[in-house]
């Protein structure tokens, strides 16, 4: 068995553990789901919470909140569906830099929008 031979047989090892520790992870997280209560609606402190930030930060930059800000209700306060919260989380929540770039062009839009609607 070659250097290589070995080196790849110790990868597929660890790969096997680590799919084994995401799948016992997975597994817990599903079991508390389903006893811990869970929010359906999350709020501005719940998603500051989330990112470790307080809420008066997190309005300062609204690209790191759901939809850039825009609630998922037409009432007051603020408000998103838990699963609005994920997906944001799923496309930006690695990449704050690119959700700072996609809010600034929603922004350039939302101008561009007001702008026409005036000339009209």
């Amino acid at each position: 068995m070659t250097e290589y031979d070995l080196y790849a047989r110790d990868l597929r090892r660890r790969v096997d553990e680590l799919s084994d520790q995401a799948a016992l992870i997975e597994n817990r997280l599903r079991y508390l789901i389903a006893v811990l209560p869970v929010k359906k609606v999350l709020k501005v402190v719940d998603v500051a919470r989330m990112q470790g930030i307080t809420q008066a930060s997190i309005r300062q930059k609204p690209w790191l909140l759901p939809n850039f800000g825009e609630s998922d209700y037409e009432d007051k306060p603020t408000r998103w569906n838990v699963e609005s919260v994920m997906d944001w989380f799923d496309r930006y929540g690695r990449d704050p830099q690119q959700a700072k770039a996609d809010w600034e062009e929603h922004e350039r839009e939302a101008m561009r929008k007001a702008h026409d609607g005036g000339n009209v």
